[in-house]
Formats: C-alpha cells, structure tokens, sequence
C-alpha cells in the first residue's frame, strides 16, 4: 500500500495542471449583461462560471444560482456586481500537489487555472 501511495505522490509532484485541466464549457465577459450571460451559461452544465475581461485574464466568478435569480429581477442589467473574486486559483503550469493542498482546506468542486498573464 504504501508503494502505491508514493507512486501517486511522485505522479502528482511531477505532473502539471496543464495536463489534466478541463477547459470550461463557456466562459463570460466582464461586459455582458445578465441575459446576455444566461444564453452562454446555457450551453454548459458548470454550477459555477469564469469570468474574464477583454484581455482574457481572470475576473472572478459567477454562481449560475446568482445568475438565474437576476434574470428574474433586472435581465438587462450587467454581470459585474454579481461576479465573485476567485477564492483560490492555480498556475497551469503547477503541480497537482498544488490542487491537491487547495481541494483538502476548501469545498470547492473546481479551481480556476490561470497561465503566466493571469489569463483562464
């Protein structure tokens, strides 16, 4: 048993973010209105969307619940009150030991990966 636990150790040491990653299904602009972001997030099944400015670089988040309820109260309204800084975020090109100590003290189901630029 412990063989295998330092084979995962050594695979998770060596092996980049970047290899693993799955790019997410639909990404926001810090520009879109409410039911602008509605039409994207509709095509993906993320309970939590990026959102990115025009240079692509990471805005925050944006809780598709959050995103829904304004669609109720104001569709035309714009996205930014509603996003949320990104609690944690991990470089592509770190190691999963990186995601592995990020998963162990949070909750959270994904982690936004960000390349050098601080771009999603």
């Amino acid at each position: 048993a412990e063989a295998g636990v330092a084979t995962v150790k050594e695979f998770a040491e060596e092996t980049t973010v970047a290899i693993v990653m799955q790019p997410a299904q639909a990404v926001l602009s810090d520009r879109m209105s409410v039911s602008e972001a509605v039409g994207v997030a509709m095509t993906s099944r993320e309970a939590v969307l990026p959102v990115v400015d025009s240079s692509m670089r990471l805005v925050g988040l944006l809780p598709a619940p959050a995103l829904a309820a304004a669609l109720r109260v104001e569709p035309r309204a714009a996205i930014g009150p509603l996003v949320l800084p990104p609690r944690d975020v991990v470089a592509a090109s770190a190691a999963l030991t990186a995601v592995i100590d990020v998963f162990r003290r949070t909750n959270d189901e994904s982690l936004p990966v960000i390349n050098p630029s601080g771009q999603r």
